[in-house]
This record gives C-alpha cells, sequence and structure tokens, in this order.
C-alpha cells in the first residue's frame, strides 16, 4: 500500500484506465530465462503478480500524483522568486513503463526479446519557458531524447559540436513548426528498432544458436495499439526491407565500435543477459558493470 499524503485519493479508485489482460508469452519467458540463468529456482515472485494488481496500481498512480504535486512546489518557487521568466524547465524521464499493457510490466527489458512498444520507450516531455515558449502547445512530433542536448545548448547560446544524430527543437517549440525527424531509433541489447510516423519496426539479433530471435513490425496507422505483427506478411516484405537498411545504416554510421554489442563490444553500464552475448562472442565476453 502507498503511504503517503495521496495515498487515499486512490484508496477505492477501480483503475478502469489501465486495460487488464493476460500476462505475455514473452514476459513469461524473461521471467523463466531469469531464474534459469540465476540458479535460483523458480520464486514465484512479483514479476508476473503485478500487472493486474489493483494494490500496486494505485499506489504507481499516487506515486505519480505525489510527483506531479512536488513539480508545482519546484513552479510556484520559481514563479515567487521572478525566476519564471529566465528558466528552461524541462519534464522528462529515461524510459517509458507498461502497467499491463502487452502483457507486462515495465520497460522493454520486461519480455525476452526485449521489446520497444510505446508504452516501453515513450516518455514524457513537457517543457516550459515563459520567455518564447507558449503556453498549452501539444505536439506528436517524432522526438528522440538525444535532440534534448541541442536544444538546451541552443537556449545557452553555445554551438554544438556533437557528431551524433541529433537536432535541436527550440525552433519548432518557439515558432509551433513541425520538426525535421521522421525517424527515432532504440536499442535494448539484442532489440533494435526504428519508428516513423507510420511503422514499428523490431529487429532482433540473429547470431545465437540457441535462442533464435523474430523481428516485428507493426503498422502504426491500422493498428495504433501495436497489436498485429506482420513481420511474415508478404504483403509487407518492401515495408519491412526498407525499414531494416534504414535502421541498420543508422547504427553503421553513429555506432561506437567499442559498445556495438551485435558486433562484439561490450555495454556501457551493465547487462541482465551477459549469459547471451556470452553464447555469441564466448565466455570473457563482459558488460562495463556487471549484475
Amino acid at each position: 500500500d502507498a503511504k503517503h499524503r495521496f495515498a487515499d485519493y486512490y484508496a477505492d479508485c477501480p483503475m478502469h484506465s489501465v486495460p487488464r489482460e493476460g500476462i505475455s508469452k514473452a514476459a513469461i519467458e524473461k521471467y523463466l530465462l531469469r531464474q534459469e540463468k540465476s540458479g535460483k529456482g523458480l520464486d514465484y515472485s512479483a514479476v508476473l503478480q503485478i500487472p493486474n494488481n489493483l494494490q500496486t496500481l494505485r499506489n504507481y498512480y499516487s506515486q505519480m500524483t505525489l510527483v506531479d504535486d512536488c513539480i508545482g512546489q519546484v513552479l510556484a518557487e520559481l514563479d515567487a522568486q521572478n525566476l519564471a521568466e529566465d528558466t528552461l524547465v524541462v519534464y522528462t524521464t529515461d524510459h517509458g513503463f507498461s502497467l499491463g499493457h502487452h502483457g507486462f510490466w515495465g520497460h522493454g527489458q520486461a519480455t525476452w526479446p526485449a521489446n520497444t512498444h510505446r508504452e516501453a520507450f515513450n516518455i514524457s516531455l513537457i517543457m516550459r519557458h515563459k520567455n518564447s515558449i507558449e503556453a498549452g502547445q501539444v505536439s506528436d512530433e517524432l522526438v528522440s531524447q538525444i535532440d534534448l542536448f541541442p536544444t538546451l545548448l541552443d537556449y545557452t547560446n553555445i554551438k554544438s559540436k556533437s557528431k551524433i544524430p541529433n537536432s535541436s527543437i527550440a525552433i519548432p517549440l518557439e515558432n509551433a513548426v513541425s520538426s525535421t525527424r521522421d525517424a527515432i531509433y532504440m536499442e535494448q541489447e539484442e532489440t533494435r528498432a526504428i519508428r516513423t510516423k507510420d511503422w514499428l519496426y523490431m529487429q532482433r539479433y540473429g547470431g545465437h544458436s540457441e535462442h533464435p530471435l523474430h523481428d516485428e513490425l507493426y503498422d502504426l496507422k491500422n493498428d495504433p495499439e501495436e497489436r498485429f505483427n506482420l513481420a511474415n506478411d508478404v504483403d509487407y516484405t518492401t515495408t519491412m526491407s526498407e525499414l531494416k537498411n534504414k535502421l541498420e545504416a543508422h547504427f553503421t554510421t553513429y555506432c561506437d565500435a567499442k559498445y556495438d554489442l551485435w558486433q562484439g563490444g561490450t555495454t556501457k553500464s551493465n547487462s541482465d543477459k551477459a549469459w547471451y552475448w556470452q553464447g555469441v562472442w564466448g565466455g570473457d565476453w563482459q558488460p562495463t558493470f556487471e549484475n
């Protein structure tokens, strides 16, 4: 149970806004693999219980309300100290989070193989700058987290020397115009993906003989909830090939060889599936930080 000043707001809430569905096969497989590789056996932990658990959902939403209230206090203090006019406020987070959507709880790493569904990777991005950004704008433009770096530099009048494929969204923000980005790219170890306004294509690493993985393709116009995998439908062979070429060109161009897992590199942090990459690159392979 939540134990803070907003806990009672949700104490009896039926949480009908959160879809209930069965645990996905991919989430169960991730759980079983984790238990097998850890050598601890099955522990019937909360991982497979919490997606449809009312207590957990109420706790989660009450915590969000608590965060919202605290953010409001920060904004009020900026106003009180007459700093709001000269302060760019960016509200965002590090990853998305499924609350049972697609049958898993958490972000993309909660399934095997990892996924890049909207719930797992879509994040909040709310910006306020009273001097330049018109309040109340809502945009469905494609924006990547890496776009924050050049955007902040724009607001501080510093020239970016970055060679990564990012672009400032300062001008679209201030002039309510479209950004120039036509695709965003994602990676979760053995899963790489490209998302456009029309398509989501997940490509899986294919070099582990004991654990063959399969690609996924979703038509976002006709299937916005990403339920129907079209990867094996011959009618979409051309579309998938075009997205695959674009995705592979992106990673070929911008990957740092030291951290290119798909070419024998390591991770920048940890990995919860070192066993997988050791099966590909040999037993000496290690993540930068071990889990």
